[in-house]
């Protein structure tokens, strides 16, 4: 199937409000919203962690990684991943979410902070997106190639 983002994208921004649930996109979709030319895996989305089961009974056909706590060598948090049209849609919990500090071999809190967004327009939506410095930040942090390419592009 091939990739329907702007479909995906104006599905779940519709469910989101319709549930007056507050969100932020990160990850590679902010960072091509903020100028980066790459490929876009998936749409990175970040939901208070106290609401993220509200999305379940819209989204459960889609669900290809279930809701729950995962830990693994970067990230410690509450997701789950969807499918919809073809794209990809991750979302996590804004609230305790940590990642992994390789440098400094500790985990950091890394939670979402609402009030702060950016706004950008794509699609005829305008979106609230992480802000470009805490983007940066948290790239600076994790450090994997996908993120040292946003990085370079970023910082341009």
């Amino acid at each position: 199937m091939k990739k329907d983002t702007e479909t995906a994208l104006k599905w779940i921004v519709n469910i989101l409000k319709e549930h007056s649930i507050p969100f932020q996109i990160g990850g590679g979709f902010a960072a091509r919203m903020y100028g980066v030319e790459r490929e876009l895996a998936d749409i990175d989305i970040a939901v208070p962690t106290d609401r993220l089961n509200e999305l379940l009974l819209e989204v459960k056909d889609y669900i290809t990684y279930d809701l729950r706590h995962y830990l693994d060598e970067k990230w410690d948090c509450t997701g789950m991943t969807i499918n919809y049209e073809g794209q990809e849609i991750d979302f996590v919990g804004a609230q305790g979410k940590k990642i992994f500090d390789e440098i400094n071999k500790k985990w950091i809190t890394l939670e979402n902070d609402f009030s702060n967004n950016e706004y950008k327009e794509i699609y005829g939506l305008t979106i609230p997106l992480m802000p470009k410095e805490k983007l940066i930040t948290y790239k600076s942090i994790l450090k994997r190639d996908v993120d040292l390419l946003d990085l370079e592009g970023l910082r341009k």
